[in-house]
């Protein structure tokens, strides 16, 4: 029973590969998953951090090329984000309206996919079958901003384009929002949409009021 709970528990936190697999499948996973980890360490009982563990052991059981794999990375990237931005100082936003830092959570990662892994997310979630999703594949490169959401808590994701990738790099707490958009005017559209969106917080965190 607490074997069970245990994996449904990581499942919950994966909400993509759990719909992706049947629950046979998952059950096997599990066990082998179980077998492998049984003369290691002590795996972490957090649900989330094990959920990287179980995912990243899903990944290298299956074949480079599976097309499974992507959509398990990408439960596998957010979870690993989420318990980064847990793990990292407790930022407490404070409103300042005179300085305004623009910052994107330093747990926050980009990473490259080569397939329209946005869209198959998105197809999975809404209850579409694996062959479908499958058969919606498209190859190409896609990269997406895997954040701290500022504004809902959680981990929220953004497909980049590359003139959105190359602004992130100035989102570190360097500028005010006046300061950055006087240095940058073009860029105020693409800032108004990312403060919107939970991407940057708009406000000094007291890791940086201490500092």
């Amino acid at each position: 029973m607490l074997r069970k709970r245990r994996l449904d528990n990581i499942l919950d936190a994966l909400t993509v590969t759990s719909r992706l697999f049947s629950e046979y499948e998952l059950s096997c996973y599990w066990d082998d998953y179980l077998a492998s980890i049984a003369t290691q360490a002590p795996t972490p009982k957090n649900p989330l951090l094990e959920s990287v563990a179980f995912g990243r052991f899903v990944i290298e059981t299956l074949p480079a090329d599976d097309p499974h794999v992507t959509l398990v990375e990408y439960d596998v990237t957010r979870n690993g984000v989420a318990a980064a931005a847990a793990a990292a100082s407790r930022y407490t936003l404070h409103e300042s309206p005179e300085r305004g830092l623009l910052l994107l959570h330093p747990a926050s990662q980009i990473v490259g996919f080569m397939v329209n892994v946005a869209g198959l997310v998105k197809a999975v979630t809404s209850g579409m079958t694996r062959n479908a999703v499958l058969d919606a594949i498209v190859k190409g490169p896609e990269r997406i901003l895997f954040f701290k959401n500022w504004k809902r808590g959680g981990v929220g994701t953004l497909k980049l384009g590359s003139a959105v990738e190359k602004s992130l790099g100035l989102f570190d707490g360097r500028y005010s929002h006046a300061e950055l958009l006087n240095r940058h005017p073009h860029l105020s559209t693409l800032v108004a949409s990312l403060l919107t969106a939970g991407v940057l917080a708009p406000c000094i965190p007291d890791a940086m009021h201490e500092g």
